[in-house]
């Protein structure tokens, strides 16, 4: 088409020359003529549909849409990657495994964990599955991100030439997200300015070094059952609140509380569950004076990746399914009444006791990218079946049988070593400049070593010792042993050590102040026409009440999952002032519609001290239009906090 414009306005250059000759056109006249020629050519050519590809130079509104898509890219890649983590590999968790309370850790009133592995069932989501959720979840959300938001309809109109095609990448350093989206721009009188085909974003996520590793925590698991061995560890710790198998030189039966042994080896396991570590990730090494902790607690499995962090969890909230034998639990005499007066067991009568356990719990690992923050999540369940490992049979409940052996270690009868335990109330927060130490007495104390756990008795004040908080007494010999120290309405306190002569041992306890999801009130607050509306009480909405702070000697966080039925309780650093994170979810039909963010300092003497009920406020939004719109109520949140009252302590 140019090479014919140009031959064009070469003959009439030529034919003007020509008659220039012979002088009966003007110079001025062949100046205008090229001049209407390059205006013409100019029309033409601004009348043309351009292309744009990434990296080309664009005209301006070109380049905004282009971010605005890019931006939507990472808002819906991020969402599906929290999902992706927060579940351990799924967007929507299969209603399946929402239904079946067996195949799923339930964390919250509507949050669950799916299985990865249960008994002998192994259910763990591939790398490729996991990305084809995210490409579905990707192609099905970039519509509506860009479509339904009115950043450019009024000067232009988006046209869509081809459906989305999302092909993510997760590589070991990174996850991106690339998006092949054929987007037509046009004016209002509708010529085609500009066509958008390639898109690409990228997440620092570290999803497959995640998924890996929690990968072989559950290969090992089934091979090594580590934590059945965990468990039947805590039943071989011959704790008198868990009786295994011993005997008493006693004529009187000794007699337990199911239910109390039950709740007594739950908190066992909450404790020692939690100090499982993986060798090769981030985590606080056991001292070489304890190498026990390093041998047992320390799990090899093969991962080199410092930048992981790995947190084993087991709560008291979690199912946990528990039987014995014999039942009632009761010991069997020896001698007693009933024997013969020429043996000697009728003088000296003995109780003896043999007890077997049927237990199945879960266990939540959390997985964290220290480089990130991102946190993946998985679980498994651990079955022991009569005192042994056993994943590949049914839980059953038992007829009772008495068993009239015993096999008992006595080792807490052999203190000789004496030692003090000093304990202490410890109020810090070093933002504040406060740290008091003041005597504690009351204080339970336990002494555990390798499987043996020794009750020892209460701290007290006596004033043959002076002022202190104290326990004097002799203690077993140990190589690496753990002072726990409990008292109500404190954070337990733990110290290594190990056993020597005259040695003292200092635990400083951490007031705290928990308050109870009956005197918890959460209001909302309608955001409408830019206007926020009068309180309403919560209909059919579920809260989720998070707050956490750096102060304080080793920090805090406390979560509340708030329904109808009031259970649950917030805990708070006590008797100093603190301040905290406060982040508050409300969620209507499993759709988060509102919440609350921001920092709430809490003065204790004048708030916290004798708070009686504590009243929070949240903002929420009616009828989003779509998704985008919600994500953009709530990327918002921490502004439209500012609207409502902050939390109100009564």
């Amino acid at each position: 088409m140019y090479k014919k414009r140009n031959r064009e306005r070469d003959r009439c250059t030529a034919k003007f020359f020509s008659r220039g000759r012979q002088g009966q056109i003007s110079i001025f006249v062949v100046i205008g003529i090229i001049l209407l020629l390059a205006l013409v050519l100019v029309i033409v050519l601004v009348s043309e549909t351009t292309l744009f590809r990434p990296g080309e130079v664009v005209p301006t509104e070109k380049g905004k849409i282009e971010r605005f898509i890019t931006q939507c890219i990472e808002s819906i890649g991020n969402d599906a990657l929290e999902q992706i983590g927060f579940t351990g590999g799924y967007i929507d968790v299969p209603v399946e495994l929402t239904q079946d309370q067996r195949v799923h850790l339930k964390i919250s009133p509507f949050e669950v964990i799916p299985y990865w592995a249960h008994q002998n069932v192994v259910n763990i989501p591939s790398l490729s599955q996991i990305k084809q959720r995210i490409d579905l979840f990707m192609e099905s959300e970039l519509p509506n991100c860009l479509f339904d938001g009115e950043l450019f309809t009024q000067e232009y109109d988006l046209f869509e030439r081809q459906a989305v095609d999302s092909d993510v990448k997760i590589t070991d350093k990174h996850v991106q997200f690339d998006v092949t989206y054929d987007i037509e721009i046009r004016t209002k009188d509708g010529k085609v300015i500009a066509e958008l085909i390639d898109h690409s974003a990228t997440s620092p996520v570290k999803l497959k070094q995640l998924h890996e590793t929690a990968e072989s925590i559950v290969e090992f698991e089934l091979n090594d059952l580590k934590f059945e061995d965990l468990t039947l560890d805590m039943f071989a710790l011959e704790s008198p609140d868990v009786p295994y198998s011993g005997f008493e030189i006693s004529c009187s039966k000794k007699k337990w509380n199911v239910d109390e042994v039950k709740q007594a080896l739950k908190n066992m396991l909450r404790i020692n569950v939690g100090k499982m570590k993986v060798r090769g990730t981030d985590f606080i090494e056991f001292p070489d004076s304890l190498p026990y902790y390093q041998n047992h607690y320390v799990w090899d499995i093969l991962v080199d990746n410092e930048d992981i962090a790995v947190d084993f969890r087991f709560d008291d909230s979690f199912p946990f399914q528990f039987a014995v034998t014999p039942n009632p639990m009761k010991s069997g005499a020896l001698g007693g009444e009933d024997a013969s007066t020429t043996n000697v067991m009728s003088v000296l009568c003995l109780q003896s006791w043999k007890f077997t356990y049927d237990v199945s719990y879960p266990v939540h690992v959390k997985l964290i990218d220290q480089t990130t923050g991102y946190i993946f999540n998985s679980a498994f369940t651990v079955h022991i079946a009569r005192n042994q490992a056993n994943r590949g049979s049914e839980f059953l409940l038992r007829s009772p049988v008495i068993v009239d052996r015993f096999d008992s270690e006595e080792y807490c009868l052999d203190r000789n070593i004496p030692m003090t335990v000093t304990t202490k109330e410890l109020i810090k927060n070093e933002d504040t400049g406060i740290s008091v130490e003041n005597e504690l007495s009351g204080v339970d104390l336990e002494f555990s070593c390798l499987r043996y756990g020794c009750n020892i008795g209460e701290s007290s004040i006596d004033s043959r010792y002076g002022p202190l908080a104290q326990y004097q007494g002799n203690f077993p010999y140990c190589a690496g042993g753990l002072m726990h120290g409990n008292k109500q309405d404190y954070k337990e306190d733990i110290e290594w050590l190990v056993t020597v002569a005259d040695q003292d041992v200092e635990l400083q306890l951490i007031p705290i102040k928990k308050m109870y999801a009956d005197v918890i009130n959460v209001v909302k607050h309608e955001l409408r026409d830019g206007e926020i509306r009068p309180a309403e009480e919560l209909s059919d909405e579920i809260v989720r009440i998070t707050m956490s702070t750096d102060q304080g000697e080793e920090g805090h966080e406390s979560t509340l999952g708030y329904t109808s039925e009031e259970i649950g309780y917030l805990e708070f650093l006590a008797k100093t002032d603190f301040t905290y994170d406060l982040e508050i979810q409300l969620f209507d039909d499993n759709k988060l519609v509102g919440g609350y963010v921001a920092e709430w300092p809490i003065d204790w003497e004048t708030e916290l001290n004798d708070a009686g009920e504590i009243t929070f406020h949240v903002v929420y939004q009616r009828g989003f239009e779509s998704d985008s719109d919600r994500f953009g109520f709530v990327g918002n949140l921490a502004e439209l906090s500012e609207l409502v009252p902050m939390p109100e302590i009564k």
